[in-house]
């Protein structure tokens, strides 16, 4: 008789239990869902947030595309000529803003590629301004007597891409830039060039955005832990 009264508490503290069980595993759920919704309608994080249809002309007007080569999100589109936030972007037909490399190339000539992220595009400025076309003047001047006297030409083709990170531009240079078999490579590098995570806004609208990122909440998270992992490391 003690057994079977101690096993008969047990079975209605069981049931007494369940409910209780119940409402807590339904609580994760329903707080997640209401966390989700008041996120979207209240303060849907930008971070990491895929682009859709909602974000209105930003994207219309553009000149890149999403891209052939592994790894790489978007390039500059060919065979450009647009005028874009007060800038006049010409690009050729392998998507460089400039003119075509040289046809007629001989073997005195020198090629040099540029490569970098809109300080080596030259973000409003033109493309004569920006510094790749500014050395290829430089080089070609006759200011310079020990270049210009022996008679050959410099090329300097920029390949730079606005957002681009240091993964993007090793890419360039790995598919692209040696393809063109240049005497020279140089990299612009800017201070947040090692950062990879798909924060600039044309990242962003190129790259196929992973499942979790279609949640706000967690977004949210991610973009918390982003910012303590800056705090920690800087």
């Amino acid at each position: 008789m003690p057994n079977r009264s101690l096993r008969v508490q047990q079975l209605l503290r069981a049931v007494r239990a369940r409910p209780i069980l119940l409402a807590s595993l339904l609580s994760v759920p329903l707080a997640a869902t209401g966390g989700e919704i008041c996120l979207r309608i209240f303060h849907n994080p930008e971070y990491r947030r895929p682009t859709t249809a909602a974000d209105g002309t930003l994207w219309k007007n553009i000149v890149h595309r999403r891209s052939s080569v592994p790894g790489l999100d978007y390039e500059m589109k060919p065979d450009v000529h647009r005028i874009v936030n007060g800038m006049v972007i010409t690009t050729n037909s392998l998507g460089m803003r400039g003119a075509e490399p040289l046809a007629d190339r001989g073997p005195g000539d020198v090629r040099i590629v540029a490569i970098g992220d809109s300080l080596t595009f030259g973000m409003h400025v033109s493309a004569e301004e920006a510094w790749p076309g500014a050395l290829q003047a430089r080089l070609n001047s006759s200011e310079l007597p020990e270049l210009a006297g022996e008679r050959r030409r410099y090329e300097v083709l920029n390949m730079g891409v606005s957002g681009y990170s240091t993964l993007d531009e090793a890419l360039v240079v790995r598919w692209n830039a040696m393809a063109l078999d240049p005497d020279l490579v140089i990299v612009g590098y800017y201070l947040n060039d090692a950062e990879t995570e798909p924060v600039q806004q044309l990242h962003q609208h190129f790259r196929k955005p992973l499942v979790w990122e279609h949640s706000a909440l967690l977004r949210l998270f991610a973009y918390e832990k982003r910012k303590w992992d800056q705090d920690r490391f800087g």
